[in-house]
């Protein structure tokens, strides 16, 4: 189940992420911002 904000328009959580004990935060990112997004991002992330 996900949560729509009615504060930050497009921004949605899955609520069991918040009571999960050991979250897989990178899952979360990637399903929040994109697999292609992330991807960029990670690529970004190891330039000097």
């Amino acid at each position: 189940m996900s949560t729509i904000s009615e504060v930050l328009p497009g921004f949605w959580l899955r609520l069991e992420w918040l009571w999960a004990e050991h979250p897989n935060l990178l899952r979360a990112l990637a399903e929040l911002i994109g697999p292609d997004e992330m991807s960029r991002a990670l690529r970004l992330a190891l330039q000097d």
